[in-house]
C-alpha cells in the first residue's frame, strides 16, 4: 500500500529535517590545482587565473600561494577558470640582464613571470618556462595541439626526442637550459607589452641564431634578443590604413567627396598615414615598392615587376599572372593542403592543373614550386595569415575588373586579381589560418571551417565561413558508399617576409 502525505504533513515533515521554503541562494565555487614546475621555487610564490590575459596578477583576478614545493590551489564562483591562462609570478635565481638604461627593456626585478595555458584541467596543471611557449603559440591563434606538436618538432631538429607528450616531459633534464632561457627573457620585459613578446618569443625563439637549446644566453645575447623582440612589439605596429581618402556625405549624389563635410566630422580620411604620408602614385597611404624576379627594387613607373615590397609590414607579396598557361595565373583554382591537412580527394580532381596538364594541384605544391624557382630571389614563400592578407586591402581603390567589381588590393601595384573560388566569385584566396575547434582541428563531420575574405565587389573586408573537406572527412552518409561532394577550390598569392 502506498501512502500519500497531506500537504500539511509535508510541510511538518520538512520543517522536521531543516526543510525550508526559501531558495538555495549559495553560488557554487570551482577549484583548480596545480604545480609551478620550474627550478629554484621560492616560497609563497603567486599564482593567479589571467582572466584579461595582460600576463600580470591583478587585483580582481582569483589568486593563491604556492607552497615550497609548488604545488597550489584557486577557489573561485567562475567555472571558466579552468579555460583561462594560469600565471605565476615566482622569484627566479636565473641570471639578471643589465638594462642598460634601455627603454625597451624591463629594470631588473626578482620576479619571473611564467604562464601556461588554460586546458579545462581542474587538477594536475603545471607551470613552467615550456608551457610559456605553449602559451604564446595559443596567443598567435594556434590549437594547443598544434602548439605542442610544433615545438616538438623544434625540439627533435635539434636532436631531443621526448618520450611520450610534451606536457607529461616539461622537467626532462634535455628541456633545462631552453627553460632557463625563456624565464631569463620574460623575466626582463616591460609589463605593459610582455603578452605581444611572449607571442613573438615562441614563433622565434627556436629561429633565433643562438641555439637557445642547448646553450645558455649570456647577458649580452639575452639584452640583444629582448631589444629586437621589443623593437617589433613596440615599433606602433606594422598595420598599413585603410586607404580611404575620400569622405561619405548625403549632401552628394555620388555620396564621396574629397572635403570633409561638416555634417560629418571626424571621419577615416583624416586620420592615418591616409592623411600624412600620401603615395602619389595611389594617393594614400600605403608604401609600397615593386621587384624584380631577383629581388631587386624597381622605380613606381615599372611596367614589369614580379613582386611587391610592403615596406610599412616587411612582407613580400607575389604577383599574379593574367596569362592563363601560367602556373601562376591568378584564377589557378588549388586544393587546400597544409602540414597537417590532407586534401580531399574530389577537390584535388577538380583543379586547374588536371585541365593544365602539370603536378600543381594543391597549396603545398604551388609553395613548393614558387620556393624551387626562388621568386624574387626568396625560398621562403608560403600562404598568408588571416590578418596579413586583410592588412593589404585598399578600402579606397575604385578600380573595376571586367565584371565592374571593385578591386580589393590596389590596382596599380596588384593588376591581375583573382575572382576566388569559382563558387564565390569575391577574391577569396588561400591563408593558412584556419578556424579550428577546442579540442580537435576539425570539425564533427571532418571538415575545417575556413574564413574566406571577399577581395572583390562592394563587399570587400567582409569574410564569410565555408567547410572545406579534408582527406578526414567521411562519407556523407554513415556506413554508405555515397561521398561528399567536392567543396571549395580558391586560388592562392603567396608572401614571403624581408628577411628581417
Amino acid at each position: 500500500m502506498k501512502y500519500q502525505l497531506t500537504l500539511l504533513a509535508t510541510t511538518l515533515a520538512l520543517t522536521g529535517c531543516g526543510g525550508s521554503d526559501s531558495p538555495d541562494t549559495s553560488v557554487p565555487s570551482y577549484t583548480l590545482s596545480g604545480t609551478i614546475a620550474t627550478q629554484h621555487i621560492a616560497p609563497n610564490s603567486k599564482v593567479c587565473v589571467d582572466i584579461n590575459q595582460n600576463l600580470m596578477c591583478d587585483a580582481n583576478e582569483p589568486t593563491s600561494k604556492a607552497d615550497a614545493q609548488g604545488k597550489f590551489s584557486i577557489t573561485d564562483t567562475n567555472k571558466n577558470i579552468v579555460t583561462l591562462p594560469l600565471l605565476a609570478e615566482t622569484p627566479s635565481a636565473f641570471q639578471s640582464v643589465n638594462s642598460y638604461a634601455d627603454n625597451a627593456i624591463a629594470a631588473s626585478t626578482n620576479n619571473a613571470y611564467i604562464v601556461a595555458p588554460g586546458l579545462q584541467k581542474s587538477t594536475g596543471n603545471k607551470i613552467n618556462g615550456i608551457t610559456s611557449l605553449i602559451a604564446g603559440h595559443i596567443n598567435n591563434g594556434m590549437t594547443a595541439k598544434k602548439a605542442i606538436e610544433i615545438i616538438t618538432t623544434q625540439l627533435s631538429e635539434k636532436g631531443i626526442s621526448l618520450r611520450g607528450n610534451l606536457l607529461d616531459n616539461l622537467q626532462d633534464p634535455d628541456l633545462a637550459i631552453l627553460e632557463q632561457n625563456v624565464i631569463t627573457l620574460l623575466k626582463h620585459t616591460k609589463s605593459q607589452n610582455r603578452t605581444q613578446l611572449l607571442t613573438l618569443l615562441s614563433a622565434n625563439i627556436i629561429n633565433n641564431p643562438v641555439d637557445m637549446v642547448t646553450s645558455v644566453l649570456t647577458e649580452a645575447q639575452s639584452l640583444t634578443f629582448i631589444k629586437e623582440l621589443n623593437a617589433i612589439s613596440l615599433s606602433g605596429s606594422p598595420l598599413n590604413d585603410t586607404g580611404t581618402v575620400l569622405y561619405f556625405t548625403d549632401e552628394n549624389s555620388e555620396h564621396n567627396v574629397e572635403t570633409s563635410p561638416l555634417s560629418f566630422p571626424g571621419q577615416d580620411a583624416d586620420f592615418g598615414f591616409d592623411k600624412i604620408e600620401r603615395n602619389p602614385k595611389q594617393n594614400n597611404g600605403f608604401k609600397f615598392t615593386k621587384l624584380d624576379m631577383n629581388g631587386n627594387k624597381l622605380g613606381d613607373s615599372a611596367s614589369r615587376w614580379r613582386c611587391v615590397l610592403d615596406e610599412r609590414s616587411g612582407l613580400i607579396w607575389e604577383i599574379k599572372s593574367a596569362n592563363e598557361s601560367s602556373i601562376q595565373f591568378k584564377n589557378r583554382q588549388l586544393a587546400l593542403e597544409l602540414a597537417d591537412v590532407t586534401p580531399f580527394s574530389k577537390d584535388e580532381a577538380l583543379a586547374t592543373c588536371k585541365t593544365a596538364g602539370d603536378e600543381i594541384c594543391t597549396t603545398k605544391d604551388y609553395v613548393n614550386y614558387i620556393n624551387s624557382i626562388q621568386l624574387c630571389g626568396k625560398s621562403d614563400w608560403r600562404l598568408p595569415r588571416f590578418h596579413e592578407i586583410y592588412n593589404l586591402i585598399d578600402f579606397g581603390e575604385r578600380q573595376t575588373n571586367s565584371s565592374s567589381a571593385t578591386y580589393g588590393l590596389s590596382h596599380y601595384f596588384f593588376p591581375n586579381q583573382p575572382i576566388g573560388s569559382s563558387d564565390i566569385e569575391e577574391g577569396g584566396v588561400w591563408h593558412q589560418t584556419m578556424t579550428y575547434g577546442t579540442y580537435t582541428p576539425y570539425n564533427n563531420d571532418g571538415a575545417l571551417s575556413f574564413n574566406t575574405i571577399n577581395l572583390l565587389g562592394e563587399n570587400k573586408g567582409s569574410v564569410s565561413t565555408v567547410e572545406v573537406y579534408t582527406s578526414k572527412t567521411p562519407p556523407k552518409f554513415k556506413n554508405t558508399e555515397y561521398e561528399n561532394d567536392p567543396s571549395y577550390l580558391f586560388p592562392a598569392r603567396l608572401v614571403s617576409a624581408q628577411g628581417n
